[in-house]
Order: C-alpha cells, then sequence, then structure tokens
C-alpha cells in the first residue's frame, strides 16, 4: 500500500520497513525543476519503494512521470518534452562505497542500478524525484525538425546574388576560363 511522501525521511528505516509512497507534486514543489524549464503541464506523477533486492542490496525503485515545457535552442519558442522515467538507485552508505555495491554476486543486475551514496540524516525524498527529472532533460532542446519556427536564411532570388554564388561554388572556373585563352 502506498502512502504520501512525508518532508524527511530515514532511508535506512524505510527499506527496513519496506516503506512504499506514491503520489504527485508541482512544479512549485520542485524549486531547481523550475528554475531549468519554461513550465509544466501538470504535475509530477510518482511512485517510490524502498527495499531490499535479491543480493540484499538497499535500493529505491519506482517512477516518475511529468509534462514539461522548455526554451528552444534555435527558434526560442516552447518545446514540449514528456517524460516517464524508471528510478532505480542503490543505497550506499558512504562515497567509497560506491565502486562496490555488493552487486557483483548478481552481475546480471549489477548495471541495474545507479548509486545514491547517503548518510545517517534523513533526507527529503521529494530531492530524489526532482533529481531524476533534472538528469533527464536535454542539453539543448529544440524542436523536432519541420516543426522549428526559427528564421531561414533569406533568399537569394536577386540574380546578382545568384551569381556570386555560383562563383563560390565551383572554385575552377577562373582555371576554365585561363585554359580557354591559351
Amino acid at each position: 500500500m502506498f502512502a504520501p511522501l512525508p518532508q524527511e525521511l530515514d532511508l535506512w528505516r524505510a527499506v527496513r520497513l519496506g516503506a512504499a509512497f506514491a503520489g504527485s507534486a508541482t512544479l512549485a514543489q520542485l524549486p531547481r525543476l523550475a528554475a531549468a524549464v519554461v513550465g509544466a503541464d501538470g504535475s509530477a506523477h510518482y511512485t517510490l519503494a524502498f527495499e531490499r533486492d535479491e543480493a540484499r542490496q538497499a535500493v529505491a525503485m519506482g517512477r516518475v512521470a511529468m509534462d514539461l515545457r522548455l526554451r528552444c535552442e534555435r527558434c526560442m519558442g516552447e518545446v514540449g518534452l514528456s517524460l516517464d522515467l524508471p528510478i532505480a538507485l542503490a543505497l550506499v552508505r558512504a562515497v567509497s562505497q560506491t565502486d562496490t555495491l555488493g552487486l557483483d554476486r548478481l552481475p546480471e543486475v549489477a548495471d541495474q542500478y545507479d548509486p545514491l551514496p547517503v548518510g545517517e540524516a534523513p533526507i527529503n525524498p521529494l530531492d530524489l524525484i526532482e533529481d531524476e527529472l533534472l538528469l533527464a532533460l536535454p542539453l539543448a532542446p529544440i524542436h523536432e525538425v519541420g516543426e522549428c519556427q526559427a528564421a531561414l536564411p533569406p533568399d537569394s532570388t536577386d540574380s546578382a546574388q545568384a551569381g556570386a554564388v555560383d562563383e563560390k561554388k565551383n572554385p575552377f572556373a577562373v582555371l576554365a576560363a585561363l585554359k580557354s585563352k591559351g
């Protein structure tokens, strides 16, 4: 059964209890994401469960989905981005343990998790949701081909411009003229 996400969560206790959460978060509740996007169409819907996997590794598993609007780098218009992301995090107690998660016993799942170094202090679990959304944003959002409203270069309908373009296209035209003279 899913419960609402608390403001603070002891991840190790959540793993021991097998805690599971589901809910939604508005863009206003995700300030780092709000600073990186133009807006959102609705809320982020998430599920998040803390448990131990087959290898007894503490993990956080779930999904997050959200429809965002970003700024197109070509035309500066809005680009829609629909995200539906899996969450698969291996909880480790120290940064030095991120290389040895204990997943060597099950190599088929070693690539399944991203390491998440956590201490003993409680964290805001909504930060995990926000991190997954931020990591999925493209570096340079652009519209699909044919959808972008970027200004096209001016037409070269002027005959003088067309001649200049032709001369630039054939750098050997000068040599052809010299050959015909000789």
